[in-house]
């Protein structure tokens, strides 16, 4: 996965600055093109769906790069106005968002099968009587 959005960074970059954006709309985001970054996403969004569950996913990681994905989203609206790029944006932003649905539905469920299961009580454990 390296080698493809290590593949992204230089198409991206490249890309940008043959037409002249200007660098605030993409300086930040040579991280990753948000083709690659659709391309990355996609099978951890599958697994998640067949496993019902995102596991150790960090909640503030998916959050932050779906916010990252809209702020580009309207950087690219606003300054650049390129389709392309704008496809890139919009792509990157719905699929981090799935992710982001992803944890709190799963989230949501886990918690809501551990209080029926007598597990999520949040305080400590019974004391067991002679």
């Amino acid at each position: 996965m390296y080698l493809t959005e290590s593949a992204g960074m230089l198409l991206s970059t490249v890309y940008c600055a043959r037409r002249a954006f200007p660098f605030s709309t993409w300086g930040e985001g040579v991280a990753a093109i948000p083709v690659v970054n659709v391309g990355a996403r996609l099978p951890q969004a599958a697994l998640n769906w067949r496993r019902k569950t995102v596991g150790e996913q960090s909640v503030v990681t998916l959050a932050l790069q779906w916010l990252g994905n809209l702020a580009r989203v309207f950087t690219t609206l606003v300054q650049v106005r390129d389709p392309v790029v704008l496809c890139g944006s919009v792509a990157s932003a719905v699929v981090n968002g799935a992710l982001v649905g992803q944890w709190v539905w799963y989230t949501r469920k886990e918690r809501a099968a551990a209080k029926r299961e007598g597990r999520g009580g949040g305080g400590a454990a019974p004391v067991a009587s002679r």
